[in-house]
């Protein structure tokens, strides 16, 4: 091997075209798919070429890079390579079937993921190959089987690497008697070592079964956000290719991995034992669902866009490609109910082979790593890399996203539509869904035509809102023909997948509710604030969930929206209270949180190795949580989150008191004073006790104090002599607070045991008490001595 070569020697090679062994010479070639946005060019990279002058069976797997850009493509039968000013070397050979990689700033260290190990590459001696090759993970099992893919590697802020592993084909044996084809391709299973996981390996190679029920997937990847998402094959228990978002313990849908948890791994339990409704009641919903045949069957990772505009005017959507349909499709994400959901577009149709890989360079374009090898594709080439680029200059007339609204959709255009172009068949919507059961794949069932109207056009007329009747668990399907934009440009793509798993809070409320919670907001008197504050409200349970999570969701979203001072973020990952993520808010909304929520529901049926990672994460969001309060930052709990995280002690003193019981139930009638009347916390509430109708609490772990409280109970007056309340009450003191405050560190924290009754979310007393509180807990606004 050649080292210590310079620039202007490998620039001279390159011109002469002599070739050294493991070096070779890209010449990029132009390609013109069929559909494509304007401004967008697809150049197409030769692979390098072998001893024998041929070029190599270069089916891709993973696509990396150094800060410098060079890049590292790692081929399924022919090791790692770098690609830098033109000229291929050789970096990593005797990989089996690489399918990810991680490159470090230098690109000294590479980590690749293949079928049996994750494996730690080396260039000790930086000549430009690796020197070292190092087993740093092989906790899971691979047994042979060719489909047991492992494919990765998402890495999170902290070094913990994500892989997907993917089932065995025919239940985990090629020769497993009396099966036909399909009925092999339906039964896809594991060989005993957590295929059809995805697994986490933290920074010391420790591998922690991080969640299951995949059947295919073909590709993971990380938000910049460390939020985990990936995708699956259509087969058996899977209607058709979706997008997941990962949640750690969760299941997926594909029953084989189940066979991984203690008691079936143990034989108290046989798969065959788990109902079809079990399996519903597990799996958790996709992100989107794709089309088969429509617009994808084999989806590789998704890969977000973060070029902060190099790559035209999709920032921060995600990007998909296709293996089969040799496609690339994007993803719009829409958050619902702290969910995700969102709509899918194709983008790019077709590039010359199966995308199984995409990847974004620090200049802004979209790399697509491709193989044709073992599955067909529509592209027509058994291999392939090609590179699309945005000219910087043109926008493309196209959908760039589609919302929920609370009665249909809001539908967004990177240019103005011309009005004159719409017409009565201009936008179409149809519906249907899908089957969940262990026939390969299902076709569009209830597939309808819906009667949509066009309520209005944004006065920029680059958004257009539709009223469609709305129903959860649908796929819509928006068609627009003949419309144009303001200049007369046509879309390249004039199809939109929305999936509605959730709909918006107010679709709760009946007739009358949000009107008069925005009477009630209305009258809101803010502070002013110092700054916009970024605001956390998290809503997860575990056990009893308030039916008032989404009156208050919409109570502080409107709120929000009125004083212009907040940036609400409704979320129900546990992710987002990681230190790296939980940063960047100023203040965190406990929503009625109820349960142990930092760790899987399924806790206690996880494998051991499992369990113990759980715990660790758990661990560590709960010192976070902890640890972002005691800083200075604020916390706001309602109602329920008194009986939030009932395992960990320290939750008590954060929060002041703990939930014990309430003697006076739902709908009871009860006098409240004002116990400081000089608080802005405290200003919307008249001075003289007042009657109020909702459902009290008692505490336990209270200390007075400890805090500062602001409403109680008037006991005399709350019917506290009855013997159905009499019964249930503990405190002997006849101390109820109802509101309090408190500091916790350098932090601020404030609690209302209010909030059960839907009708208090529209009492505008309440909503600026609330309001308030939380402009204390961010800083802006001082709750008095």
């Amino acid at each position: 091997m050649v080292k210590d070569m310079n620039k202007a020697a490998l620039n001279t090679i390159a011109l002469a075209g002599l070739m050294l062994p493991g070096w070779a010479v890209a010449h990029p070639q132009g390609d013109h798919p069929e559909i494509i946005p304007a401004g967008y060019t697809v150049t197409t990279i030769p692979p390098p070429i072998g001893a024998d002058g041929r070029e190599l069976q270069f089916g891709i797997g993973a696509i990396g890079f150094s800060a410098d850009g060079t890049a590292f493509v790692a081929s399924r039968v022919e090791g790692v390579w770098t690609l830098k000013d033109g000229v291929w070397r050789q970096f990593a050979t005797g990989l089996h079937d690489p399918q990810g990689i991680r490159v470090s700033a230098d690109g000294g260290t590479v980590y690749v993921c293949q079928k049996p190990e994750l494996t730690l590459l080396r260039d000790l001696d930086l000549d430009g190959s690796a020197d070292l090759y190092h087993n740093f993970c092989d906790q899971w099992l691979f047994a042979g089987n060719y489909c047991e893919y492992v494919h990765g590697i998402a890495t999170d802020r902290r070094g913990n690497m994500f892989l997907t592993i993917n089932l065995a084909d025919g239940g985990g044996s090629d020769n497993t008697p009396g099966l036909t084809n399909t009925e092999r391709a339906v039964s896809m299973g594991t060989t005993g070592g957590f295929d059809g996981w995805v697994v986490r390996v933290d920074p010391d190679g420790v591998m922690t079964p991080w969640a299951y029920g995949l059947r295919s997937p073909a590709g993971i990847g990380i938000s910049r956000d460390d939020e985990v998402f990936y995708t699956d094959n259509q087969g058996g228990w899977v209607p058709t290719s979706p997008l997941y978002f990962v949640e750690p313990g969760a299941f997926y849908g594909y029953p084989s991995s189940m066979a991984d948890l203690p008691d079936f791994a143990s034989g108290k339990r046989e798969l065959a034992t788990v109902s079809d409704e079990d399996l519903v009641r597990r799996s958790h919903l996709p992100v989107v669902w794709m089309p088969h045949g429509e617009l994808m069957n084999s989806p590789g990772n998704p890969e977000w866009d973060y070029s902060e505009g190099s790559f035209g005017p999709f920032q921060g959507q995600i990007f998909i490609g296709c293996q089969a349909r040799s496609n690339i499709v994007r993803v719009a994400l829409d958050r619902v109910r702290g969910h995700y959901q969102g709509a899918v577009f194709n983008f790019i149709d077709y590039l010359h082979c199966g995308v199984i890989r995409l990847a974004f360079d620090a200049q802004g374009r979209l790399w697509a790593g491709e193989t044709g090898r073992g599955w067909a594709s529509r592209g027509g080439q058994l291999y392939g890399l090609q590179r699309i680029e945005w000219d910087g200059r043109t926008t493309p007339f196209e959908m760039l996203d589609m919302k929920l609204t609370d009665r249909g959709f809001a539908v967004r255009f990177t240019q103005p539509v011309d009005p004159e172009s719409i017409t009565d068949d201009t936008f179409a919507f149809t519906t249907w869904h899908y089957h969940y059961h262990q026939q390969y794949g299902s076709p569009k069932v209830d597939q309808k035509r819906l009667a949509s109207r066009l309520e209005r056009v944004s006065a920029d007329r680059k958004t257009v809102w539709f009223e469609v009747p709305l129903q959860t668990g649908k796929v819509y399907h928006l068609l627009c023909t003949g419309l144009i934009s303001a200049s007369g440009a046509a879309m390249s793509n004039r199809n939109a997948y929305y999936t509605l798993n959730y709909l918006r809070e107010s679709a709760d409320m009946k007739e009358g509710e949000e009107e008069r919670m925005r009477a009630a907001v209305s009258t809101l008197t803010s502070a002013p604030a110092g700054q916009r504050r970024r605001v956390l409200a998290f809503s997860r349970t575990d056990g009893y969930r308030h039916s008032a999570i989404s009156y208050a969701t919409r109570a502080f979203e409107l709120m929000a929206a009125r004083s212009g001072s907040v940036e609400l973020v409704v979320s129900e990952d546990i992710g987002a209270f990681e230190p790296d993520r939980l940063v960047h808010f100023d203040a965190v909304i406990l929503n009625n949180v109820v349960g142990d929520v930092f760790r899987p529901a399924n806790f206690a049926e996880l494998p051991p190795g499992s369990q113990a990672g759980m715990l660790e994460y758990e661990a560590l969001l709960q010192q976070s949580l902890a640890d972002f309060v005691a800083s200075g930052k604020g916390l706001l709990a309602l109602h329920g989150s008194a009986a939030a995280f009932p395992g960990w002690a320290e939750f008590g003193q954060i929060l002041g008191a703990r939930f014990d019981n309430h003697p006076w139930p739902a709908g009871s009638n009860v006098t409240i004073r004002r116990e400081d009347p000089d608080s802005p916390l405290t200003r919307s509430f008249s001075a003289a006790p007042f009657s109020f109708r909702d459902e009290i609490y008692q505490f336990r772990d209270f200390e007075r104090e400890q805090l500062h409280v602001l409403l109680s109970l008037v006991p005399e007056q709350s019917d506290i002599t009855k013997p159905s309340i009499q019964e249930l009450i503990h405190r002997q003191d006849g101390d109820f607070p109802l509101s309090w405050w408190k500091p916790y560190g350098k932090g601020r924290v404030f609690y209302s045991a209010l909030g059960h009754q839907h009708e208090v979310f529209q009492d505008s007393a309440v909503l600026d008490h609330w309001f308030a509180g939380l402009q204390f807990v961010s800083g802006d606004l001082s709750a008095g001595n």
